[in-house]
């Protein structure tokens, strides 16, 4: 019993300690903003998308999708994985079944419901485009978050 009541107390003082005295983590100057590398894509393909040409408008959002791919690509690299875990190329290759999983599930919702029928209007066939630019653009904020909680 008076082991336990020893054990207990010692827990207790350490977590206290490092309660006091936390880890301090420091994100280096250079990890950029997210969110400026996010507004970077969307800058660069504002011609296109500003647009009255419905084909045009959708080329211009896949290359801001692609442009958000090699984001995360790049910041990927940061991360100091091993090439068992993911190879670039793998990362490349999932980064693209991404873009066609959700932008399918994304256009069948929007194009091939049954209130679409003739049609559900031409805008409605860039708007997948756009849902995958979303969960690139939380995977950016994601790393970076990832990058600055813990410094590398």
């Amino acid at each position: 019993m008076n082991r336990l009541i020893l054990a207990l107390v010692l827990v207790g003082l350490v977590g206290t300690a490092l309660a006091e005295h936390p880890r301090e983590r420091r994100a280096p100057p250079d990890i950029p903003d997210a969110q400026a590398l996010i507004d970077a894509c969307w800058a660069m393909s504002l011609a296109k998308r500003s647009s009255v040409n419905n084909p045009k408008i959708r080329e211009g959002i896949l290359d801001t999708v692609l442009c958000l791919e090699d984001v995360i690509a790049d910041q990927y690299s940061y991360f100091g994985y091993s090439e068992s875990i993911l190879t670039r190329k793998e990362l490349r290759e999932k980064l693209e079944a991404l873009r066609h999983s959700v932008g399918r599930l994304y256009w069948v919702i929007m194009n091939e419901n049954p209130g679409c029928i003739p049609t559900c209007g031409t805008i409605k066939h860039t708007r997948h485009l756009s849902e995958v630019a979303d969960v690139l653009e939380r995977m950016i904020r994601t790393m970076i978050e990832q990058r600055k909680e813990y410094g590398f």
